[in-house]
């Protein structure tokens, strides 16, 4: 297993994995609000791409005998003056996605790729690391726990 940087090479495998985590996350969705769409890996990665480049971002690639079987994007937010007057201030690293393979899921991929990440922040002095995972991705959820992270606050929704 080959844990590297991202390069403008793996663009095609990100996005076609963006698809098929969206089509994953779609499935999960309980309200039926997140689809996939065509063009949807596409848009999104052209997105995160621009995030990266304006937040010292960067994307981590897991690769196993020359194929991306996984990859976790990351971003550092530093809070608004509004919010640190509110807060305690922190430069916060956010991870937009960590997607691993179905079939190397439960390898330990997906904790190196967060480790991996939680040096970067480190290293850009963050003290926190936050992201958002579907109420309904149990799995990951759970995942998330067994790397010491908690629970912070709830989106409540409702459709009308």
């Amino acid at each position: 297993m080959i844990i590297r940087e991202y390069t403008t090479e793996d663009k095609e495998v990100v996005v076609a994995a963006m698809y098929r985590f969206q089509q994953y996350l779609s499935e999960l969705d309980p309200l039926k609000r997140v689809q996939c769409r065509p063009g949807f890996g596409e848009a999104y990665v052209t997105d995160l791409l621009k995030k990266i480049e304006k937040n010292n971002g960067k994307i981590i690639i897991a690769e196993e005998g020359g194929a991306v079987v996984g990859f976790a994007s990351g971003i550092i937010e530093e809070l608004p003056e509004w919010e640190q007057l509110g807060h305690v201030p922190i430069i916060s690293g956010y991870i937009p996605d960590v997607y691993v393979e179905p079939e190397y899921r439960g390898s330990g991929i997906g904790k190196q790729l967060m480790e991996k990440m939680e040096q970067y922040f480190k290293e850009k002095k963050c003290t926190m690391v936050s992201f958002k995972v579907l109420e309904s991705n149990e799995a990951a959820h759970e995942f998330y726990k067994k790397l010491g992270y908690e629970d912070r606050e709830y989106i409540m929704e409702k459709m009308i």
